[in-house]
Formats: C-alpha cells, sequence, structure tokens
C-alpha cells in the first residue's frame, strides 16, 4: 500500500547515493525553505537600523512632518555640517530624501545633533532608532542564547512538522512586527519582535539540521547540509539589490509586505511534513527520535551501525508497536522489496 511504499521510499534515500538525495523532492523542498527563510533573517540583520530609522514611532516627531524642512534647510543644513565636522554630502544627501520621499528616516549620531541645531525633531526620532538598534545587538546573541534549550526540548518532545509548523510560525510573525503598522510600530512591540526573531533564528538552524539527518541520515550529511548553504548562500547575494530598492522607494514596507507573504506562503512545508506522517508509523514519536526508530545507522547497539535496515531493527519491533512489521523480519522476507526496489529504480533515473 502507499504507507509501505513511503516508508520503503525513506529507509532507501538515507541510504542512497549523494546523486539522488540531492535530487529527491525531499532535498529539494528543504533547500528551499531554508534558502528563504535565511534570506528573510540576513535581510533583516544586515537592515535593522535603517528600517527602525525609517519607521514612523508614535507619538516621537520626525524631520518627514516638520513643516519647517523643506529643500531650503537641505542648504542650510550642508552649511552647519561644515562648522560641526560631519560628512556634510551624506547628511544633504539623507535630508533631501527625507524631503522628497517622506520616509520618516532619520539620522543618527552627529547628524542628529544638526537637526537639533536646525530646531527640527529629528533627534528623538533618531534616538529612539538608537535605542532599539542598541538593544537589538543584545537581544539577539543574549536571546539566541537562551532560546537553545527552547528549540532543544521542541525537537524532543514533538513531531518534525510541528516543530518546522513553530519555526514557521515565528517567521510569520516577526514579518507582522516587521511591518509595524499602527500600534505595532512602538518601540515595546518592536521589542517583542526582537525576542520572536531571536527564536526564529535559532530554531532555523537546530529545525533544519534535524530535518537533513532525518530525511537523509547521516552518510552524507555533510555534503548535503553544505550545499544546502551554498544554495541559500548565493541567494543572500539579493540583500544588497534589496537595500538599494527600499533606500529607491524610502521604505522597506514593500520588501516587508513581500516577506509576509513569502512567509505565509512558507507555512505550507510544514502541512506537507505532516501529511507526510500521516502516512508514516513513527508519527507518535518526536522529530529527534524518529530517526532513532527508523534510520539503519541506529538499527543495532551490539555491532554498532547496522547496514540492513530490516534485519537490525529485530529488537526494536518487539518493542515499538509503531514500528513497521516488516522491520523486524530479514530483508528476504519483507513482501515490500518489490516495491522498493522499483522506488530505488525510479529515484536513481530521476538523478540521472
Amino acid at each position: 500500500g502507499k504507507k509501505e511504499e513511503l516508508e520503503s521510499r525513506k529507509q532507501y534515500l538515507k541510504s542512497a547515493p549523494f546523486s539522488v538525495q540531492m535530487m529527491s523532492k525531499e532535498f529539494i523542498f528543504c533547500t528551499l525553505f531554508t534558502a528563504l527563510q535565511l534570506l528573510h533573517i540576513n535581510l533583516y540583520i544586515g537592515t535593522v537600523d535603517d528600517q527602525l530609522n525609517m519607521l514612523p514611532f508614535p507619538n516621537v516627531s520626525s524631520p518627514a512632518t516638520n513643516s519647517s524642512f523643506s529643500l531650503a534647510s537641505s542648504a542650510h543644513t550642508f552649511l552647519v555640517t561644515e562648522q560641526v565636522g560631519t560628512t556634510s554630502t551624506l547628511t544633504v544627501a539623507r535630508s533631501m530624501e527625507v524631503h522628497w520621499f517622506g520616509s520618516g528616516r532619520s539620522v543618527s549620531g552627529a547628524e542628529g545633533s544638526t537637526y537639533q541645531m536646525l530646531g527640527g525633531g529629528g533627534a528623538s526620532q533618531a534616538q529612539t532608532a538608537a535605542d532599539l538598534c542598541a538593544a537589538f545587538a543584545w537581544i539577539l546573541p543574549l536571546g539566541g542564547l537562551a532560546m537553545t534549550y527552547p528549540v532543544g526540548a521542541i525537537l524532543d518532545n514533538l513531531a518534525l512538522s510541528a516543530a518546522m509548523f513553530m519555526l514557521s510560525l515565528a517567521a510569520l510573525i516577526h514579518s507582522v512586527f516587521a511591518m509595524a503598522i499602527g500600534p505595532l510600530a512602538s518601540p515595546a512591540m518592536q521589542m517583542v519582535g526582537f525576542v520572536v526573531f531571536a527564536y526564529y533564528r535559532a530554531a532555523l538552524f537546530g529545525t533544519m539540521a534535524t530535518t537533513v539527518a532525518f530525511a537523509f541520515g547521516h552518510g552524507n550529511f555533510g555534503k548535503l547540509w553544505g550545499l544546502l548553504y551554498i544554495v541559500s548562500g548565493c541567494l543572500n547575494f539579493g540583500i544588497a539589490p534589496l537595500a538599494m530598492l527600499a533606500k529607491t522607494l524610502g521604505s522597506y514596507a514593500s520588501i516587508n509586505a513581500t516577506t509576509l507573504a513569502i512567509s505565509a506562503v512558507l507555512m505550507g512545508y510544514s502541512f506537507w511534513l505532516r501529511q507526510e506522517e500521516r502516512l508514516d508509523l513513527n508519527t507518535s514519536y518526536p522529530a529527534a527520535r524518529q530517526d532513532l526508530i527508523i534510520h539503519s545507522d541506529y538499527g543495532s547497539h551490539h555491532s554498532g551501525f547496522g547496514n540492513d535496515e530490516y534485519s537490525s531493527h529485530s529488537h526494536l519491533g518487539q518493542q515499538h508497536p509503531h514500528v513497521h512489521p516488516h522491520l523486524g523480519q530479514p530483508r528476504g522476507r519483507s513482501s515490500s522489496n518489490t516495491q522498493r526496489s522499483d522506488i530505488e529504480r525510479g529515484l536513481l533515473q530521476n538523478a540521472q
């Protein structure tokens, strides 16, 4: 039946050649999911200061809302910055950007003092953004460290599809916070978004490593993991063009809206994994332990790494009623051998 075919496919993928594994739908889906999520993470880390500077914080004045901030004041900014010793060209460019695009983007540091000298409201906006940037710089590493245990606990106690769902949900929630619509633009809500982002980042690496090991075993894990991040790294070359596009548009709203839509679509990956688990006979086991049950390398603790995934599970067949009944039989007696051979031939043809 379909359950036996799926079980045979999973067993074969764990011992299949690298070329077969990398061309399987399991690896392609995993790679696309990881690459897009990693682009989301690195794009936000690389542009968080610009995004926060562009946010219209409630009850905080910004240069874009100051009626006296005009093109004429941009010329005056040039003269003032010469006196205070800041980079005048950059200041004028940003001043004109705020004036023409109305993005609410402010400047920080010495440039903020320029706006104070002009009587503008940019200093408070810049200070709020600077404070949030400093908070993010602390929350990201410390939050990632604090989230290590929750991520591990989820992988230890929940099915892989549930862990993937929580990862995808964290990406979706962070995308909503990054949109900063209405009350979400407040500094307090942005801090909550930082905490969600810390979990999201920590969960991505732990969950995807578990996914690759669970689906393909450990024989080619290093090559598969490296290939996955080569593809992800190539996609991350798009960060610089996206940042330049946001500066041209004067806002990250369009990019964040696209990220939100992609995060919603990627939720489907966890539902696909859940559908696969419904056909699997080991769904009652947590994600981090399923590999110990159906992966042939861990089949026998008496002789190390077993090569026969069926005969090596003879002791597991007696202890776990959910294990496939053929796992307790020798390979020659398994009724799913014919299906397994057909699956092997099909996968090899796809790889070629």
